[in-house]
């Protein structure tokens, strides 16, 4: 099993940071292996929302189906995969401070097949990708005009 938890404060109103995070289209901005994403349901995103995303994971390319689990707007939101080498839960909870927005992350995965042999190693890149992905995240929303 493989878990990454990270927390940030990002000097940006908590309205700015859940807009970014919480479309899909903008996922590529920030997320370095991420090749694509979108969404496969119609509608805003929500509960039982569901999209794919592909990505490059130790030299492979990797697809994984996934849905919104929990989503409670400008707070916190959950997404599972449901297919995919991984399985995996990630969550975000924000919150507002006097500087900005502090964000949480939590995710959980469980490797399958050749990731399952490599899990030491995925696990290395994964938590180096997240730490790496979110100070891109940080830039991003903090660069942006007020």
């Amino acid at each position: 099993m493989i878990t990454v938890d990270f927390a940030e404060t990002i000097q940006r109103p908590l309205e700015v940071v859940w807009a970014l995070l919480e479309d899909p289209n903008s996922a590529s901005q920030w997320q370095s292996a991420l090749i694509e994403q979108r969404l496969t349901s119609t509608g805003p995103l929500g509960v039982g929302s569901t999209g794919v995303n592909v990505r490059q994971v130790m030299g492979r390319r990797v697809e994984t189906t996934w849905e919104v689990s929990a989503h409670n707007p400008g707070q916190s939101f959950t997404v599972k995969s449901t297919s995919g080498p991984v399985s995996y839960e990630l969550s975000y909870t924000l919150e507002a401070v006097e500087n900005g927005t502090h964000l949480s992350f939590h995710f959980q995965g469980d490797p399958k097949g050749f990731f399952k042999v490599a899990e030491p190693l995925l696990a290395g890149n994964i938590k180096k990708e997240f730490t790496e992905d979110h100070k891109r995240l940080k830039k991003l929303l903090e660069n942006q005009p007020a």
